[in-house]
């Protein structure tokens, strides 16, 4: 399942859907580790404003596709 995130928050509907995930103090998706784009949750992905905030355009579009990359060698 792919959620597509528009905006700079996170909605507390998908809050709800992603029962599990670890948020930040500041309210974005804690990833497992730093550089990676795996939550605490098997099989889950973030990226983009999920991560950073919604800090540009450009960047959640490169956060997409190194997630994009980070999938296709969990999945191998």
């Amino acid at each position: 399942m792919v959620i597509e995130a528009m905006g700079l928050g996170i909605a507390d509907n998908l809050k709800k859907v992603l029962k599990g995930v670890k948020f930040t103090e500041h309210g974005l998706v804690k990833t497992a580790r730093e550089g990676s784009f795996a939550t605490g949750l098997k099989k889950v992905f973030v990226a983009g404003g999920l991560i950073n905030g919604g800090a540009s355009v450009v960047h959640c579009i490169a956060d997409g596709m190194k997630a994009a990359e980070e999938i296709d060698d969990y999945l191998r």
